[in-house]
């Protein structure tokens, strides 16, 4: 069974790679897995987690996996992915010859987390404030924390599972874009969302479309939040006309932010759980307050405050 890690693979088609292996796994035997590191300059850093991610969750379900890593002459990532932590979330061994760069404000690698983390949410703050030159009383700082704690925190709450999520950014500066992924593999969002007696007849793609309106969540769920993480957050992407993109069970939602178009549908393929992968443009001017639609919003994060003295 092969993954060919090409530089035009883009997460649908890694979905439906890993959905077809996974049907031929055998829990009672060792199952060969080849990852080729084909040629080109680039990969795209959301694939390599999930795949990061994906294994991870296989070999927790108690899969033997025997990896082998096929590197073809005229591959240049290499050590790219292996600072990003690749190689070592996967177990295997490779010689690094470079220096590790220091990531804070920069990048964030592949990270598992078993729970929700304050302190990675502080590094993605980090990042946001550094690549879009933000001042530390920045309003776009503390909405960005809020947003992105109800996501995460949603994460810990509704994904039922003990394996690890995963989380990953990165900033392409000469593109003038920062991506960041959020990857688990519970329950997914229309199981999640269905749970709620009012949302329990909408199908897959109607609870993607709606988790990211306004006020949607799971109720009867301890200590759960004000439903408004995925929609301040498509709300943030649509100012600075950026992606977001949702993959859950074989349902899949697209947001253009420069069009303000979102569309629903289906793939030939499975996650078992929630991907969140979103782009910005770093080079727009954000108004925090038409995004939380309140002229009087006053921004606050005991977090944030703790962070910055």
């Amino acid at each position: 069974m092969d993954i060919d890690l090409r530089c035009d693979l883009d997460i649908i088609n890694l979905i439906k790679n890993i959905t077809f292996i996974e049907s031929k796994l055998n829990i009672d035997d060792t199952n060969s897995l080849n990852i080729n590191l084909c040629s080109g300059n680039f990969i795209n850093v959301s694939v390599v987690a999930i795949l990061a991610n994906w294994i991870n969750y296989i070999k927790q379900k108690g899969y033997n996996l025997n990896i082998d890593i096929n590197i073809e002459d005229d591959c240049k990532y290499t050590d790219y992915i292996s600072r990003m932590d690749f190689f070592k979330i996967i177990d295997f061994q490779y010689n690094e010859e470079f220096c590790r760069q220091n990531e804070e404000g920069k990048f964030l690698p592949i990270k598992m987390l078993e729970g929700y983390d304050s302190g990675l949410i502080n590094n993605l703050t980090l990042i946001f404030k550094k690549v879009l030159k933000l001042e530390r009383d920045n309003d776009t700082l503390f909405m960005l924390d809020y947003s992105l704690n109800e996501i995460i925190e949603n994460i810990d709450r509704h994904s039922f599972t003990s394996t690890d999520s995963t989380v990953v950014s990165q900033n392409y500066r000469r593109k003038n874009k920062l991506e960041v992924t959020i990857i688990d593999n519970g329950i997914g969002i229309p199981k999640a969302l269905r749970k709620t007696l009012e949302y329990s007849a909408w199908s897959d793609e109607e609870c993607l479309l709606k988790s990211t309106k306004k006020e949607i969540k799971t109720k009867g769920i301890e200590n759960e939040g004000q439903g408004n993480g995925l929609y301040i957050l498509k709300k943030f992407i649509n100012s600075v006309d950026g992606e977001l993109n949702i993959y859950s069970g074989n349902s899949v939602y697209e947001y253009d932010g420069n069009k303000n178009k979102e569309k629903t549908y289906k793939i030939n393929g499975f996650w078992e759980g929630t991907i969140i992968n979103f782009i910005i443009n770093t080079n727009k001017i954000i108004s925090v307050k038409n995004i939380m639609e309140d002229d009087n919003y006053v921004p606050f994060s005991p977090v944030l405050d703790e962070l910055f003295d």
